[in-house]
Parts: C-alpha cells; sequence; structure tokens
C-alpha cells in the first residue's frame, strides 16, 4: 500500500474512534446524571450535520457528481471534528469577557440598571460571539488550507468550492459542540423538557453559523486567488459576518430580558428581527451549497465560484 495512503487509512481510524469514543461519553454522561432521555437531546444536536454530510454525499451521488469539486469525506469529517474539538480556542477570551471584564465594567447584569445593562450586553451577547466565533471560523478555515497545502504528495491546488465547503465544515464542528453545551446546560438548570426546547430552537437557527462560515469562506478563497495569506483577516472580509451575528444575539437577548421587558412590554416583537436574520442566512446557505453542486471543475485558471454576497 502506498505511503499516501496508509496516511489516510490511518487518519479514517482516527476520526471513526473519536466518533464512537465521543457517542459512548455522551451516553454515560447522559446515564450518569440520571436522564437516559438526555440520549435523544444530545442525538438531536448532530441533526446539523447530519443534514449537512448527506448533502456532501448526495452531491458526490448525482449523475453530475464526478465533476462537482467538492473535498473528499475524510477531509470533510476531519474539518468537521477540529471545529468541535478545538472549541477551546474560542471559549477562553468568551468567558474571559463574560465573567471578568463585563462585571468589573458594568457590574451584575441581572441586577444592573437598564442602561448598564443594555450597554452591558453589548459586549456579552454581541461583541463576544460575534467576533471571537467569527474569528474563530475564520482562522479553522485558514489551518484547514494550510493543512491541505502541506499533504505530501502535492495535492492540487484548492478552488473556491473547496474552500466555502471547508469553512462550513468546520463550523459545523463548532456548531454542534455550541449545541450540546446549551443542550447540557438547559438540562441542569431548566429540565430535560427546557433542553428539548433548546435544542430544537438551534437546530431551526443552525444556517446561521454555516452561512457565516459560507461568507468567510468567500472571502478566503477571494484572498488565496490572489496570492494573499488566508490567515490574514480582513474588515472587508469578516465585518458582514460579525455584524449579523452580534446583531442576533443581542437583539435575542435584550428582547426576552426582563430589565427589558419590565420598561417595555412590547420589547419581544423585536424577535422579529432575528428571526429575518435567520431566514436570510437559510437562503444564502442554501444558494452558496446550491451554486457549488452546479459547478464543474474548471480550467487550471478559473478557480471562481459565483455565490451570493
Amino acid at each position: 500500500m502506498e505511503p499516501a495512503r496508509d496516511d489516510r487509512v490511518c487518519a479514517k481510524s482516527c476520526v471513526v474512534t473519536l466518533a464512537i469514543t465521543l457517542g459512548a461519553l455522551l451516553v454515560l454522561i447522559a446515564l450518569a446524571v440520571g436522564l437516559p432521555l438526555l440520549i435523544v437531546v444530545f442525538a438531536l444536536a448532530f441533526v446539523p450535520a447530519a443534514v449537512i454530510f448527506t448533502w456532501a454525499r448526495r452531491a458526490r451521488d448525482r449523475p453530475n457528481g464526478a465533476d462537482v469539486r467538492i473535498p473528499d469525506p475524510l477531509t470533510l469529517k476531519v474539518s468537521f471534528w477540529r471545529g468541535f474539538l478545538f472549541v477551546i480556542i474560542p471559549l477562553v477570551p468568551e468567558l474571559l469577557l463574560m465573567y471578568l471584564l463585563v462585571p468589573a465594567v458594568f457590574g451584575d447584569l441581572e441586577h444592573a440598571p437598564l442602561g448598564a445593562y443594555l450597554a452591558g450586553q453589548v459586549v456579552n451577547a454581541g461583541i463576544t460571539p460575534g467576533v471571537v466565533e467569527e474569528l474563530y471560523k475564520w482562522w479553522l478555515t485558514s489551518l484547514a488550507i494550510t493543512m491541505h497545502n502541506g499533504r505530501s504528495p502535492q495535492p492540487p491546488p484548492l478552488l473556491a468550492s473547496d474552500i466555502i465547503v471547508l469553512a462550513v465544515f468546520s463550523a459545523l464542528g463548532f456548531l454542534t459542540f455550541e449545541d450540546l453545551e446549551y443542550a447540557v446546560g438547559s438540562a441542569t438548570t431548566g429540565g430535560l423538557v427546557v433542553a428539548g426546547l433548546t435544542i430544537v430552537l438551534r437546530i431551526l437557527s443552525f444556517p446561521l453559523h454555516l452561512s457565516f462560515a459560507a461568507m468567510s469562506g468567500k472571502a478566503i478563497a477571494d484572498r488565496v486567488q490572489a496570492g494573499r495569506h488566508a490567515w490574514i483577516v480582513t474588515p472587508r472580509g469578516i465585518w458582514r459576518q460579525v455584524g449579523l451575528h452580534a446583531l442576533y444575539d443581542y437583539v435575542l437577548t435584550v428582547s426576552i430580558a426582563p430589565q427589558v421587558t419590565d420598561a417595555w412590554p412590547y420589547a419581544p416583537v423585536l424577535l422579529v428581527v432575528p428571526i429575518a436574520i435567520v431566514v436570510w442566512c437559510a437562503v444564502y446557505l442554501w444558494q452558496t451549497l446550491h451554486a457549488i453542486t452546479r459547478v464543474a471543475i474548471p480550467p487550471p485558471d478559473d478557480v471562481v465560484v459565483q455565490v451570493p454576497r
């Protein structure tokens, strides 16, 4: 067997072993806390991953699947688990901002005056997820490109469609971990029913993270094709993802907060804003993936995939 093939077989075995180990760990956690039905909630957290992996498989199985440039299944799985396991990278700065900086500047937000609460949530629910998480997804994609280019023998250059798909699958791993985090947190504080409702709402909003990752993937692809460094983050390439993500989380948080609803009972009407953002993101993601599956392998000098801007 060729050395390169040996490496890929070994990597595939590691991915399968990791998936089985993680699944067994989640089952043991659910049984240990006395909530066997929590296993169902854990399983629901992987629904977005199942949907996107199914899309990739069907894209390859289509009659013109051989002409569709999508990274191989092993590369997609590695990208997914990298986004899942490296989540400590954004988690540390998020915790520092939320539990050290915000209380030091604005005090306890649960008992803060309305003005201090709204200002503190700009950092807590706006800047923290909007900036930190979008930077994380950008750098995950850049890491995937770097690892691809470092393979031996030298692989073919990545097309824009490859980079966008790698970005989506990297974000998918992060999204899955975040869904599990929300499910566990909801189960411990509000019970299994609350955890189930939380995970269902998270599933309905999954295009949010993936569409933002697709935007970053397109921006990174533009840089790579122009001969620039993929790791360098530019305001032009990331401002839209950061702005929409921050707006979504901020409005979703403050519109149902007791401090806000006590002062303005109609504040929940503002939920139309995050709902509209999710719908727009779902359309963008569908258009992007649909455009990729319609693109045949272009000539070597033509590496541009037209996705919605």
